[in-house]
């Protein structure tokens, strides 16, 4: 099935159980993933995190039930998961503009958040520049934390980057002994950002900002296997705008969800995703490194 499909039959999994409990690991499983990647990518071609997809589906379910006036407003919270009738009616006001109880009312004005499919949608053409290399196995030390999978912890990194850039811990970092970059493209920085690079649980992911590590490095954080990777490059931006570089970081993050990973003969394999740094004088850009294998997408 290619990777579309896998969406799709993951929506279609979702819809039969938005009653029941939708476990995470059987998402991953029909979406051929690992946890880690299915939010990631659902969030990215969605615009939405799949939680709040999951509970805006069930809100407007819900809603339906009460109009229909043949349920109480206790049963209906027990029945979409929630785990008492007060926490259904603040999430069921926060959606709908309103209590259940004045929703059971006739000529209530309630929302409906419909069931999504996808598809892929041909717009104005801009081109996507990749290139595929296998990357052997190496070392690094770095800076590492653990974040839950939602939109919270995907903000993580970025407050990891600026607070290290704040407290010095990236100066002290690049002042160990570390290795040489990686990359083989001129200007590269011996300094990245890697996500997924440990196994986790189904509701937390590991980040790093990281350096390569050599033998007289004090601590090697993590061993990052060998892997193939496609590689984009981002557009320049000034090299002491944070903002920029996390722009250029989720741009490049929805065009490969969204308009490279539907479209070719390859899957998102479960592994590390590096942010490899650029610099020349006070430019700088990066690229986004993402582990792949071949699979059964649409053209090659």
């Amino acid at each position: 099935m290619d990777n579309l499909g896998n969406l799709n039959a993951a929506l279609g999994y979702i819809e039969s159980r938005l009653d029941a409990e939708i476990h995470m690991a059987d998402i991953a499983r029909i979406m051929c993933c690992s946890s880690y990647n299915v939010q990631r990518m659902f969030s990215f071609l969605a615009g939405i995190p799949l939680s709040e997809y999951i509970r805006n589906r069930r809100l407007t379910l819900a809603a339906v039930e009460l109009q229909q006036g043949t349920i109480q407003v206790n049963d209906v919270s027990v029945k979409y998961g929630y785990n008492s009738p007060t926490a259904f009616t603040r999430a069921f006001a926060a959606f709908h503009g309103l209590t259940p109880n004045e929703a059971k009312q006739a000529g209530a004005t309630l929302k409906v958040y419909p069931r999504m499919t996808f598809s892929i949608s041909i717009t104005g053409g801009k081109e996507l520049d990749y290139r595929i290399e296998t990357i052997p196995s190496f070392s690094v030390v770095g800076i590492e934390i653990e974040a839950p999978l939602n939109e919270d912890g995907f903000q993580m990194p970025q407050k990891l980057w600026l607070d290290s850039f704040q407290n010095g811990a990236i100066s002290k970092l690049c002042q160990m002994p570390i290795g040489d970059s990686i990359s083989s493209q001129p200007h590269a920085l011996s300094l990245y950002g890697i996500s997924n690079h440990k196994r986790l649980d189904d509701e937390h992911f590991s980040y790093m900002i990281a350096c390569p590590a050599t033998q007289k490095s004090a601590d090697t954080t993590a061993v990052i296997p060998e892997h193939t990777y496609v590689m984009f490059k981002s557009a320049p931006y000034s090299a002491d705008d944070r903002t920029a570089m996390q722009k250029q970081v989720n741009d490049i993050q929805r065009r490969f969800y969204g308009e490279w990973l539907p479209t070719v003969s390859y899957e998102k394999e479960d592994g590390p995703e590096l942010e490899v740094y650029y610099q020349d004088g006070n430019i700088a850009w990066l690229e986004m490194w993402y582990p792949i294998r071949k699979g059964y997408g649409g053209q090659s």
